[in-house]
C-alpha cells in the first residue's frame, strides 16, 4: 500500500516536471529571444496559470526576476483569458512604480515574452472608470497610509475599494512593508486582502520571512486569509504555532530561490566584505 502511494506520487511529479518544461518550452519559442526565462521562474508561471494555484509567495533573492515572474504571469492570463484581459491591481514602493514597475519597462518583458502590452496607470492619475481600461492599475505604500479620520477622507483607498471586484490578480511587491499589523498601510491594505479572496495574487519579496519572528504572521494571512484569518490583526506567535511557517513554506503556492541559488545559476564567485569587485 505505502508503494502504491509512492507510485502516485512520483508519477504526479513526473507529470508535473513534465509538463513545466513543455511549457518552458513553449515560452522559449515564443519569446524574442533576448528574454529565456530559467526553469526556476518557468516552474512559477506554470504553477499560476496552468495548474491554476491562485495565491503564491515568490521568495526570491534580489536580481533573480520576480518583477519578469510576475508580468509573464499576467501576459500568459491575458492570453488564455477570455475576454483577452485580466485586470492587474499592483502595489509597490513609490520607487519601485517608477522604475521596474513603469509602462515601459513592463512592456519591455511584454514585447521580448511575445505577449501583449501593458497600459498601466497609477491610481490618482484617473477617475475609476478610466482605471478600469486599464491593465495594471498601481498604488504605492503611502497611499495606503493616509487613514481617513473626521476631517480628512483618502480619496484614493475610496477609488481602490471601488476598483476591487473588478480586479483579476493583484501583485503586492516588497510585501515585507506590510509586515506591522499597527501601520495604517497594513490595516488598509486588510481591506484589499478581503476584498480579492478569490482573486489570483501573487506577494514579492526577497525578504518575505522578516527578522522578528512575530511578524511573520500578516504574510501568512495574505498568502491565506482564511486559514491564518487570525494573523490580520495579531501577531505571530512561535510558542502556540510552530507549524504554520514551515507547512506555509512546504505548500506548492511557496517558493524560494535564495542567494546560493542564484550563484549557482550565474555561476558566481564568492564575494565578502573587502573585496574589490563589490
Amino acid at each position: 500500500m505505502q508503494q502504491d502511494r509512492l507510485d502516485d506520487v512520483l508519477l504526479r511529479a513526473y507529470d508535473e516536471v513534465n509538463g513545466a518544461i513543455a511549457f518552458g518550452e513553449e515560452l522559449w519559442e515564443n519569446s524574442g529571444g533576448v528574454i529565456k526565462p530559467k526553469m526556476h521562474q518557468i516552474v512559477r508561471i506554470y504553477e499560476a496559470v496552468n495548474q491554476g494555484t491562485k495565491r503564491m509567495v515568490l521568495e526570491d533573492t534580489t536580481s533573480s526576476g520576480k518583477t519578469l515572474n510576475a508580468v509573464a504571469i499576467k501576459g500568459m492570463m491575458d492570453k488564455y483569458s477570455s475576454e483577452g484581459k485580466v485586470r492587474s491591481l499592483l502595489i509597490a514602493p513609490n520607487q519601485a512604480i517608477s522604475s521596474a514597475w513603469a509602462e515601459d519597462e513592463i512592456n519591455r518583458y511584454t514585447d521580448e515574452l511575445g505577449l501583449k502590452s501593458q497600459d498601466v496607470m497609477r491610481i490618482e492619475e484617473g477617475s475609476v472608470s478610466d482605471l478600469l481600461e486599464k491593465d495594471f492599475v498601481s498604488v504605492n505604500y503611502d497611499k495606503l497610509s493616509r487613514g481617513d479620520s473626521e476631517n480628512y477622507t483618502n480619496e484614493h483607498l475610496k477609488k481602490l475599494k471601488e476598483l476591487l471586484p473588478h480586479m483579476d490578480l493583484v501583485i503586492v511587491d516588497e510585501s515585507h512593508n506590510l509586515k506591522n499589523i499597527k501601520a495604517n498601510r497594513t490595516q488598509a491594505f486588510t481591506d484589499v486582502v478581503r476584498g480579492t479572496m478569490d482573486k489570483n495574487f501573487l506577494i514579492l519579496s526577497a525578504s518575505a520571512i522578516p527578522n522578528r519572528i512575530k511578524d511573520a504572521g500578516y504574510l501568512l494571512y495574505m498568502f491565506d486569509p482564511i486559514k491564518y484569518k487570525h494573523y490580520a490583526r495579531n501577531p505571530f506567535d512561535y510558542q502556540t504555532d510552530r507549524f504554520s511557517v514551515m507547512n506555509a513554506r512546504n505548500s506548492p503556492g511557496w517558493f524560494t530561490f535564495g542567494r546560493d541559488d542564484l550563484k549557482n545559476l550565474l555561476n558566481l564567485p564568492e564575494l565578502y566584505f573587502g573585496d574589490e569587485n563589490i
